[in-house]
């Protein structure tokens, strides 16, 4: 491994990884180990505790060599063309791809074996690449998802410090359709008393409909393993009135039956009002005429 300026290189002898939930997908191929995104209530910070490695916000891994790994995997003859998600445990775009330009070359690769694809990104980034991933689109189904989770721009900037700002994310996928991409929306996640007034929701859905997305799906934070502390002193240094409610809430990592019935009848309204279905993303297994598959 060497280090170059603060992102640090890797060599990877596996580029794609398999785990059993079909949500979206299968199979996952992620570029970067770490993202400085920075996102408060970010899932994904368990991993670097895995590896024993640093903080996940700060210490960021490029896999210099994970495209051509990628295209000795695709090769093999028993790969079946599945489905494959650049957007695992981290954001292909967050700023390191400023600086190392991976993701030309997965796409290339992609290209090369004609792959559909699944990848969501908080970052306007990706439209560096709109004519490549035009490219694949034209030769196999490709989903670019937006994680849009909050309009008002100040909290906006607590939550996802280093994120794009929702209008540039929504442009992003107004951009992606006309490429030919199916596009959708990801209002996840839902954070009590955080961004879950009607104001706010309605305002994503709204603004949703008007970049004539595919699908929108929309599910409450979950605050699993370690997860829980790391927000929960979030919320004290930022929001401790919230804490009392929020112990209520979240007795374990998932919220109060409740708590998900007041969201699930409110979204079932947004979703009924503007009139866009949930996600749905086929499961590829070789095969483009897969069950169709909801991705929250």
């Amino acid at each position: 491994m060497q280090e170059s300026g603060k992102i640090k290189e890797l060599t990877v002898k596996s580029a794609l990884h398999f785990h059993e939930n079909e949500m979206p997908c299968n199979w996952d191929v992620n570029v970067y180990r770490g993202c400085t995104h920075g996102c408060r209530y970010c899932f994904a910070q368990y991993s670097h505790e895995y590896l024993g490695t640093g903080s996940f916000f700060t210490e960021i891994y490029a896999k210099a060599n994970v495209a051509a790994v990628l295209d000795r995997e695709l090769s093999r003859a028993k790969w079946r063309h599945a489905r494959i998600n650049l957007s695992g445990v981290t954001d292909a775009y967050q700023p390191a791809e400023a600086e190392k330009k991976i993701m030309p070359d997965i796409w290339k690769v992609l290209i090369r074996h004609r792959n559909p694809v699944v990848i969501t990104t908080k970052s306007s980034l990706i439209l560096r690449d709109i004519d490549l991933i035009a490219e694949l689109a034209a030769v196999t189904s490709v989903y670019v998802g937006a994680s849009i989770t909050i309009l008002a721009e100040k909290l906006r900037n607590i939550m996802e410090p280093g994120a794009a700002p929702a209008e540039e994310r929504f442009k992003v996928l107004e951009r992606m359709r006309e490429a030919g991409c199916v596009t959708n929306v990801m209002l996840t996640p839902v954070i009590p008393l955080i961004n879950d007034d009607l104001q706010n929701l309605e305002g994503i859905y709204c603004r949703a409909k008007k970049a004539r997305v595919s699908g929108l799906s929309a599910w409450p934070l979950n605050l699993k393993g370690s997860t829980k502390q790391k927000f929960f002193r979030f919320l004290d240094a930022r929001f401790p009135e919230l804490l009392p409610r929020y112990r209520e809430i979240y007795k374990g990592s998932e919220v109060s039956p409740e708590y998900w019935d007041s969201i699930r009848t409110l979204k079932s309204e947004l979703q009924r009002r503007y009139g866009i279905p949930l996600i749905q993303i086929p499961s590829t297994q070789g095969r483009e005429d897969g069950v169709q598959l909801s991705l929250f």
